[in-house]
């Protein structure tokens, strides 16, 4: 493996692989990915055929320190009752993966599919662009007049969703639009994020 690949930056390519850009993906299954990635780096230490969780977990939360610009969020998800964790790209997650795209191919024995899925990306890209809410940014370049109950319908939320999960919703949307590449449309987002940063309060 080339020796400038952090294991952050196994992790992220973990991440990506598994399609966590649009979804969150549990950490176990990440940490398994990264095993068969780079097993030396994240497998026990005497018994080298089993993945090791820990390694993975802590590529993980470093990635989402601000320090390493929050290239990763945490989900937490209710499985038989219990919370668990999950993990997904953030924008910035994305574009990272993106920049380093061509080091991160070179850590494969054989090329794998990391590409996002782009039927799911045009479809994204084509209701977000009919929304009456980009229409309004599109023709101002402003989200001025984008009136509240638009940017939760955005979202797919309703008008009294708990901060906690518009936030969730945006950065999901913004990490799919940054693995589509659609710039124009995080700009948007980034400036209703903004407009609505009442909303959204006391998240981070």
């Amino acid at each position: 493996m080339k020796p400038q690949l952090s294991n952050i930056d196994v992790a992220l390519l973990a991440l990506y692989e598994l399609g966590g850009t649009g979804k969150a993906i549990h950490a176990e299954d990440v940490a398994l990915r990264c095993w068969k990635l780079v097993p030396e780096r994240f497998s026990w230490k005497k018994h080298r055929e089993f993945p090791d969780v820990e390694p993975a977990r802590f590529a993980l939360e470093d990635a989402a320190k601000p320090r390493y610009g929050e290239l990763a969020r945490l989900v937490l998800r209710k499985i038989a009752g219990k919370p668990q964790a999950h993990w997904m790209l953030t924008a910035a997650g994305v574009e990272y993966v993106h920049a380093h795209m061509e080091q991160f191919q070179a850590l494969m024995a054989a090329p794998p599919r990391i590409a996002p899925r782009h039927t799911e990306s045009d479809q994204l890209v084509f209701s977000l662009g009919k929304h009456a809410a980009f229409k309004k940014y599109a023709a101002t370049g402003t989200c001025d007049s984008v009136e509240p109950y638009e940017f939760t319908d955005m979202l797919r939320c309703s008008l009294d969703a708990s901060p906690k999960v518009l936030r969730g919703r945006l950065e999901s949307l913004k990490a799919r639009l940054a693995a589509a590449r659609k710039s124009k449309m995080i700009d948007f987002l980034e400036a209703c994020e903004f407009r609505f940063r009442e909303m959204l309060e006391n998240i981070r």
